[in-house]
Formats: structure tokens, C-alpha cells, sequence
């Protein structure tokens, strides 16, 4: 709680978070209806974003669109090395996806 509180303000004056409320926290009786894009950084860890909104700076599209629920499926069925690309760099240098330089969704047999 005590690292919300730090973070938050902090966030928000960078500019890096925003104060408006998804739609699902605004109206939660209603469906959230927004559509998200899966991306992923360079240490190939994923995440969700509002497709409508530019993406964060040092991210790029997995090429992946849908509700939140299907992206969500989606990163869990190819992001399966939590271990950022640094890390599998030094442990599996064998691996396929670092042998050819392609996100886990890229090189998915």
C-alpha cells in the first residue's frame, strides 16, 4: 500500500498513468467492450493495451487485437518464460526464439 501511495503520484506526473477510469471501473454493471492490443517490449515481456490509445514508449504490437479476455488467453499461450530476454540470453542460448531473434509470438511452431 505504502509503494501505491510513492508510485502513483509519481506516475502521474510523469505522465505515465493517467487519472481517467477505464470503463469497466467507471460503470462496473456494464460490459467492458473496449478492444486491446497485445505488445510486448524488448526483454519480450507482454502486456495489454487499449487499442485506440498510442502505444507506450519501447513497445510494440504483438499483432493481436480482441476483449480483454482474448488478449489475455492470447499472451498467457505465448508468453510462456517469464524470464525477461536478458535473462534466457544467459541461461538458454540454445533456445530457438533467441537463436532467430523472434518474439515468443513469432516463432510459435
Amino acid at each position: 500500500m505504502m509503494m501505491k501511495r510513492i508510485l502513483m503520484p509519481l506516475l502521474l506526473a510523469l505522465g505515465m498513468m493517467s487519472t481517467s477510469l477505464p470503463a469497466a471501473a467507471q460503470w462496473p454493471d456494464r460490459e467492458d467492450t473496449t478492444i486491446y492490443t497485445a505488445i510486448y517490449n524488448h526483454e519480450w515481456q507482454y502486456s495489454l493495451w487499449p487499442s485506440h490509445r498510442d502505444l507506450p514508449l519501447g513497445w510494440n504490437s504483438a499483432g493481436f487485437q480482441g476483449l480483454k479476455a482474448d488478449v489475455l488467453a492470447f499472451i498467457e499461450r505465448v508468453w510462456t518464460d517469464m524470464r525477461p530476454l536478458s535473462l534466457r540470453r544467459v541461461m538458454d542460448p540454445m533456445d530457438r526464439c533467441i537463436l532467430a531473434n523472434q518474439p515468443p509470438h513469432q516463432c510459435q511452431s
